[in-house]
C-alpha cells in the first residue's frame, strides 16, 4: 500500500509544471533556514516524502516492540550470567560500566532500529541497532515541514490524511517518567544532556532542552568533560548539583576519551547521577550482538516465535578475524555479497560494501581489517528500491538555496535504495526515520538524503 500512495504522490508531483519546481524551490529553502543541521552541514532531503497506512505503522510498531524485547531479553542475560557475558568480549571498564544498575527498571530506554524494508512484500532484514546517542528526530520533523510546503504535498493531502510522527514529546515523558520511578527521584530535577560538543547536533539537543523545561525540569546542555563531582554530587559548569543525565555521548565515544570524563564516570558508578540511558544499551549497541543473535545460548533465552523472528531477520555475521582463513578467502572472493563495519562505530563511518570496491582494493581491505580486529562481516542485503526527486538545491545554513540545475535542466525521477528507522521509546513505537540514496551504502558522505514520513489516512 506504501508503494501505491508513493504513486499517487508522484503522479501530483508530475502535474505540476517542472516536476513542482515552486514547491522543491519552497522546501529547500524552508531547510536552509532550518535547525535541521549536522556537523556544520544542513541536512540533504528527497521531495516524496514516505507514506503508511494506518495498518502498515501497526506493522512497524510490532517489528520494533519484538525487537526491543528481544535486545532487552539479551541485555538481562548478559547482566545475570557470566558465560553468555563472557561471549561479547567487552573490556573489563565497560563491563563494570554495564553492569551498574541505573536505578530504573528499562536496560534500553531509546532503540532506533534500522532495517532493510520491502514494503510490497513487507519483508525486511535488520542492518543495526541504535540505543546511546540515538538521534535524527530532528531531520525527520524538518524535513516532513519542508514537503509540506509544497504544491504537490498540497494536492496529495486534499485527498488524504497525513500526520506527523511525534519524537520529541514522547521521549521527555518517557525519561522522567523512568527517571521518577529512581529512589529519592525529586519532582523538578537538575537535568543536564551531556555529550561531547564537538561531535553532537546542537539544535537537536538545544530543542530537547526546551522541551524538558516546558515538562518541569530544570534542563541544562552540557559537554561530559565539563562535569564536576565533588565526591558527593555531580555538579555542572554552574556548580549545580544533577539529578539526571540525559546521555547522547554514545559508549564508543566514552570509552575513547574516558580519561577526559573521570567524573561523569565516577558519579555514574557511585549511582549519585541518574544517566538515561544507562551503559546496559551498550549490549544492543554494539554490532558484535549480530553474530551472537543466533548462538544457541540466545536462542534459549527466547520464546519460539521470537527465534523464528531472528532466523528470518538477522544477516549472517561474522567477527573478521585474521586466524579465520576459510571466512576471509569466501569474503575476498565473493565481494558483491559483503559488507565490512566496524563493531563499535555509528553514522556509517567506516562502512564498506564490497559491490563498490574493485577486487584489489577489496582484498587488501579486508585483510588490514582483519589484522586490525574490532570488526565484523555481514551479508550485503539488496535494499528496497523507490522512486523518488531530489529537490534540485544546494543548501547551505541561513541562507537560500542556490539550484544545482543549469537553467533549462529538467529534474530527474530516480530509484533511490532506503534505509527505515523505527524509534523506540521504553519499547513503545514512536515514529520513523528514513533514508535514502543511490549508493551501495545510505549515509551523508555518499549522498544520502532524508525523507519525511507520515501517517496516511
Amino acid at each position: 500500500m506504501s508503494r501505491e500512495l508513493t504513486d499517487a504522490y508522484l503522479q501530483c508531483v508530475r502535474d505540476l509544471p517542472g516536476l513542482d519546481a515552486a514547491g522543491r524551490q519552497r522546501a529547500a529553502d524552508y531547510m536552509a533556514h532550518s535547525r535541521a543541521v549536522y556537523h556544520g552541514d544542513v541536512v540533504d532531503f528527497l521531495c516524496v516524502p514516505k507514506l503508511y497506512t494506518p495498518d502498515e505503522v501497526d506493522r512497524l510498531a510490532a517489528i520494533a516492540r519484538t525487537t526491543h524485547e528481544i535486545l532487552c531479553a539479551v541485555t538481562s542475560a548478559y547482566v545475570a550470567d557470566a558465560s553468555y557475558r563472557a561471549l561479547f568480549g567487552f573490556p573489563p571498564e565497560l563491563e563494570a560500566l554495564i553492569l551498574q544498575d541505573p536505578g530504573y527498571g528499562s536496560d534500553i530506554p531509546m532503540l532506533r532500529t534500522d532495517i532493510f524494508y520491502d514494503e510490497v512484500t513487507g519483508d525486511f532484514q535488520f542492518c543495526e541497532f541504535n540505543t546511546d546517542g540515538s538521534s535524527a528526530m530532528i531531520e525527520d520533523r524538518e524535513v516532513s515541514c519542508a514537503v509540506s510546503l509544497t504544491d504537490a504535498y498540497a494536492r496529495f493531502a486534499a485527498d488524504h490524511s497525513l500526520q506527523r510522527f511525534e519524537t520529541f514529546d514522547s521521549w521527555v515523558d518517557t525519561l522522567l517518567r523512568l527517571y521518577g520511578t529512581v529512589a529519592g527521584a525529586v519532582a523538578r530535577p537538575r537535568l543536564a544532556i551531556g555529550d561531547f560538543l564537538d561531535l553532537t547536533t546542537p539544535y537537536e539537543i538545544a530543542d530537547f532542552a526546551e522541551r524538558f523545561r516546558a515538562a518541569g525540569a530544570d534542563a541544562v546542555v552540557c559537554d561530559l568533560r565539563d562535569l564536576y563531582w565533588d565526591g558527593t554530587r555531580l555538579r555542572d559548569p554552574d556548580g549545580q548539583a544533577l539529578d539526571v543525565i540525559y546521555r547522547r555521548a554514545v559508549t564508543s565515544d566514552i570509552m575513547a576519551r574516558a580519561d577526559e570524563v573521570t567524573d561523569f564516570l565516577a558519579a555514574v558508578q557511585a549511582g549519585a547521577v541518574t544517566p538515561v540511558g544507562s551503559f546496559r544499551s551498550q549490549v544492543a549497541h554494539s554490532k558484535t550482538i549480530f553474530p551472537l543473535l543466533l548462538h544457541d545460548q540466545t536462542l534459549r533465552l527466547l520464546p519460539t516465535e521470537q527465534q523464528e523472528f531472528l532466523r528470518r531477520h538477522v544477516p549472517r555475521t561474522e567477527l573478521l578475524s585474521a586466524d579465520d582463513s576459510a571466512l576471509l578467502d569466501a569474503v575476498i572472493r565473493e565481494p558483491a555479497r559483503w559488507i565490512i563495519k566496524p563493531a563499535d562505530r555509528y553514522g556509517a563511518q567506516d562502512v564498506v560494501a564490497g559491490k563498490s570496491c574493485d577486487p584489489d582494493a577489496w582484498e587488501q581491505l579486508v585483510c588490514e581489517r582483519a589484522a586490525a580486529g574490532g570488526h565484523i562481516v555481514q551479508s550485503y542485503i539488496e535494499q528496497y528500491r523507490s522512486p523518488n526527486l531530489h529537490s534540485g538545491y544546494r543548501m547551505s545554513e541561513g541562507r537560500d538555496a542556490l539550484p544545482l540545475l543549469s537553467p533549462g535542466e529538467p529534474p530527474q525521477i530516480r530509484d533511490y535504495q532506503e534505509l527505515l528507522g523505527l524509534y523506540t521509546y521504553d519499547g513503545r513505537f514512536a515514529g520513523c526515520l528514513m533514508r535514502a540514496g543511490l549508493s551501495s551504502t545510505i549515509n551523508a558522505a555518499a549522498g544520502g538524503c532524508t525523507l519525511g514520513t507520515f501517517r496516511v489516512q
